[in-house]
């Protein structure tokens, strides 16, 4: 590679984006890492970044069948673009490509730990009442519910879990690495 390529590279790398060292991805048996990318001319991941978002974007207008049914062409457009103006926002906000029950850039430590207690606390009930856990939007809606409704509580016993696990870790040092 040429010093010219490189300094184009190191440009191109500091105006679009920091590559973790860490970075990796794949396809097909194929891999590149941050060491490869640092490598290929800026061009090339521009194009790579491209692609990337068009089938981003393409997949966030996919309506199912079910979804299509009754409905007619402009309702179906319409649910194509919503799709698409929802995905665009989640790539905007960072939030695409992160699960969509917050494990991620959407939940802090601490909600993620309220909505595991609160999702034992469901678990229970329906245990108690006899009936099977709710699924889907259900779920979730119940989950929200129970966090608002016992939010003091549960936040306690959250902030009590994590102080508990990190004193765990803490314990632990020395075992794994340095």
């Amino acid at each position: 590679m040429t010093d010219e390529n490189t300094a184009e590279n190191e440009s191109a790398a500091e105006a679009l984006v920091a590559i973790p060292d860490d970075f990796a991805m794949a396809a097909f048996g194929h891999s590149l890492g941050a060491e490869q990318l640092s490598e290929i001319p800026a061009k090339v991941v521009a194009s790579l970044i491209e692609a990337g978002f068009s089938y981003a974007m393409r997949q966030g207008g996919v309506v199912s069948k079910k979804n299509k049914e009754g409905k007619s062409e402009s309702e179906v457009d319409a649910l194509v673009k919503a799709g698409r103006d929802a995905r665009f926002a989640a790539i905007c906000d960072g939030t695409y490509g992160t699960r969509k029950g917050g494990a991620g850039r959407g939940k802090s430590a601490l909600e993620r730990t309220m909505g595991a207690i609160a999702t034992e606390r469901l678990k229970a009930r329906a245990s108690a009442m006899g009936v099977p856990m709710p699924k889907g939007d259900v779920r979730k809606a119940a989950i929200v519910k129970i966090i608002e409704i016992q939010a003091a509580d549960i936040e306690a016993e959250a902030n009590a879990r994590m102080s508990a696990a990190a004193a765990a870790a803490k314990a632990l040092e020395g075992v794994i690495g340095a």
